[in-house]
């Protein structure tokens, strides 16, 4: 059976320590402009995937971090009203680079949104987010509409934790799940939560 990848996301530099005997796939580390050469430094340290999360919505902006980080990372837009020429512009100039670009099901153009993104993004961050927990599973069965109808892998987040993870995974059938509140406690992340995570992202049926 074939698992989906777990990203840690929202990671902070003085948690990578925590992280680094734990097997996750990748963590997603949000850009702060003011610490960039302090990111690269610390982590050369560490060989996990790395997505740089940003919410810069500025070609130009996007650019400098692009030069500062390199030209073969994998960067995250966290803004969703980036537009797609903006994405396709990035893509066209620095071809090197992976993007991943939200959707958020909530929205009534998500699958439409998605399939434009399809064209032009390396993956698809598909946000189930929803305040009501009995209306996640509504939002898990649209984000498996979106993985049905497009090509490139997605990955699926939004109010994911040890104990619904499994279930959402069955559904979505996602290539990657992303993991930031479900594995935290006071803001931190816990071990003993994200070991739980893990365990039951791959957890077999009985």
């Amino acid at each position: 059976m074939t698992y989906p990848k777990v990203y840690v996301s929202d990671i902070k530099l003085n948690e990578f320590e925590i992280l680094s005997g734990i097997e996750i796939d990748g963590v997603g580390i949000k850009i702060n402009i003011s610490k960039l050469e302090e990111l690269k430094s610390t982590l050369k340290q560490f060989s996990v995937e790395k997505i740089f999360i940003t919410q810069v919505a500025d070609f130009k902006l996007i650019e400098a971090l692009i030069d500062t980080l390199g030209k073969e990372i994998t960067l995250q837009i966290q803004d969703t009203s980036l537009s797609i020429n903006t994405l396709a512009l990035i893509k066209k100039n620095f071809e090197n680079i992976k993007i991943i670009a939200p959707v958020n099901v909530n929205f009534e153009d998500a699958l439409d949104k998605a399939t434009k993104l399809d064209e032009i993004v390396d993956c698809i961050f598909v946000c189930a987010q929803r305040k009501e927990k009995s209306k996640l599973t509504e939002n898990w069965q649209k984000a498996a509409i979106i993985n049905l109808k497009t090509q490139k892998p997605i990955i699926l987040a939004g109010r994911l934790n040890a104990d619904n993870i499994h279930q959402a995974i069955k559904i979505v059938k996602p290539f990657a799940v992303s993991v930031i509140s479900g594995v935290k406690n006071d803001g931190n992340v816990s071990c003993d939560k994200l070991v739980n995570f893990l365990k039951n992202t791959k957890r077999m049926e009985a």
